[in-house]
């Protein structure tokens, strides 16, 4: 059968649920396509782009992946493809489904996918093709004669190896053939990689327990080399970025996975998401070692009061030593710093600032606190009116607080605009590379609109309104060209 799998929006970050179900489906003999929408397209532009790939494809099953903040363009698309193509089934998967499938279904969905979507897919297409019926199939939400049903939960995947491994070339290659900020500060033809599933992390802001649960099943570390390897040898690429939840929640595997990389001459810059209680000093050596130069930390809040009661389960003793562990070690170190948290007042925020101060990182990444469907703190928010329920929260807003819950809106904000000071200016770096400089030239010479808001913004000094500029140049014209 032809299936069709769309992703509402090319970003830096593969559609790495999609290439799963793909690499799936393709290895059971089916022909797939995978669709991504360019990023900022007009609702004209991708609906046009969706019916010419259904009139050329002709697709048994059309499949959409969505996050909450892609709810708007993946409602749109589902639609837009049950007006127009009456007989066609519409499956969606991915976390807001999972989180809220009634709410995809009301958008005319045929099949809404919770959680996990390899083995549920593969029993979809036993239903497209007359072998078994919906009731039958763990992991799905439909419609029966207008009422809603939800079948029972579908077990987690226990032995990732068993899943075929990844078809990059169902996305374009042009994709890992271009540059990016992937790693900060480095400009390199990069690629992402996921080495687990799960995270033991009971944090209200996040909805991961929600779609691969808390128990941590990892893909093989000798699964996960020859996936590097083969990213080097058929793409080029000179950076990676391990995407994991938990990736140093063994020291074993990461010491193990350092050793491999070194065993088999893979040279390649990479980075890593970390937390702070599980970071070891030996863990540190051996990334710095094979190649690793940053580690993100969850940092969050330096008021021990809020990080106990966002259950973020570490303590600002532990972020002082790892960071002081990855900077011994010669790893530049990123911070994560949330503002808005429910109950946070100022004298919060001034605990966040001296912590700052005191673990000195290289980078910090401030944001407001989000409210995602499927977290704890979502309910939290409805049931305390901290958001306006009566109508629809854009999602894709980082730009201003969507909640507040603790300090007022003005505060939050300029709390926020605070913390971007103590951010080492990234930009400045990339602006002394050449490649970076030669990538961002060709931008200018197609669209020249941006030269003047680019010096207007380096004249002025106006370095937030500068990173802004150059994120939305990156995701519309380069990762998209």
């Amino acid at each position: 059968m032809n299936i069709l799998l769309i992703n509402p929006e090319k970003l830096v970050i593969p559609p790495f649920g999609l290439l799963h179900i793909g690499s799936m489906l393709k290895a059971k003999g089916h022909e797939i396509k995978v669709l991504e929408i360019p990023y900022e397209s007009k609702k004209n532009e991708y609906i046009a782009l969706v019916n010419r790939e259904i009139e050329g494809f002709r697709p048994h099953l059309v499949g959409v992946t969505c996050m909450s903040m892609q709810v708007p363009i993946a409602r749109e698309v589902v639609k837009n493809v049950k007006e127009r193509f009456k007989d066609l089934t519409v499956m969606v998967g991915g976390v807001h489904p999972t989180v809220d499938s009634h709410d995809v279904l009301s958008w005319g969905t045929d099949i809404a996918v919770r959680g996990e979507g390899e083995k549920t897919v593969l029993e979809i297409m036993d239903f497209c093709g007359g072998k078994t019926k919906l009731e039958s199939i763990k992991g799905i939400s439909y419609k029966d004669n207008g009422k809603i049903v939800d079948n029972p939960a579908r077990e987690f995947i226990k032995d990732l190896d068993e899943l075929p491994p990844l078809s990059y070339k169902l996305l374009d290659a042009a994709r890992f053939k271009k540059r990016s900020y992937s790693i900060r500060g480095f400009w390199l033809k990069s690629a992402w990689i996921i080495t687990t599933r799960g995270c033991p992390g009971r944090c209200i802001f996040c909805a991961s327990k929600t779609m691969h649960g808390l128990a941590v099943r990892e893909f093989g570390i000798e699964r996960v080399l020859d996936e590097v390897e083969r990213l080097k040898k058929e793409f080029g690429i000179q950076g990676l970025w391990i995407f994991d939840d938990t990736f140093t929640l063994k020291e074993r595997r990461v010491v193990e996975f350092c050793e491999g990389l070194k065993m088999r001459g893979i040279k390649v810059t990479w980075a890593c998401q970390a937390r702070v209680d599980t970071f070891t000093e030996n863990m540190a050596k051996a990334m710095r070692s094979s190649g690793c130069v940053q580690v993100d930390f969850g940092v969050e809040s330096g008021s021990q009061r809020l990080l106990d009661y966002i259950k973020k389960n570490i303590k600002c003793e532990e972020t002082r030593r790892a960071f002081k562990i990855a900077k011994d070690s010669g790893l530049r170190v990123l911070a994560t710093v949330m503002t808005g948290l429910p109950t946070e007042n100022m004298i919060d925020f001034a605990m966040t600032k001296r912590l700052l101060d005191e673990i000195s990182p290289d980078f910090v990444l401030p944001t407001f606190t989000m409210p995602y469907p499927g977290t704890e703190l979502y309910s939290m928010a409805r049931e305390n009116r901290w958001i306006d329920t009566s109508k629809e929260l854009d999602w894709r807003n980082s730009g201003e607080p969507i909640m507040a819950a603790g300090m007022p809106p003005s505060e939050i904000k300029k709390a926020y605009e605070d913390l971007l000071s103590y951010d080492k200016s990234v930009l400045s770096k990339y602006l002394l590379q050449p490649l970076f400089l030669f990538d961002l030239s060709k931008v200018f010479l197609r669209h020249p609109k941006y030269i003047g808001l680019f010096l207007l913004y380096v004249m002025k000094g106006r370095k937030k309104e500068l990173m802004d500029l150059f994120l939305y140049i990156f995701r519309k014209e380069i990762v998209n060209d």
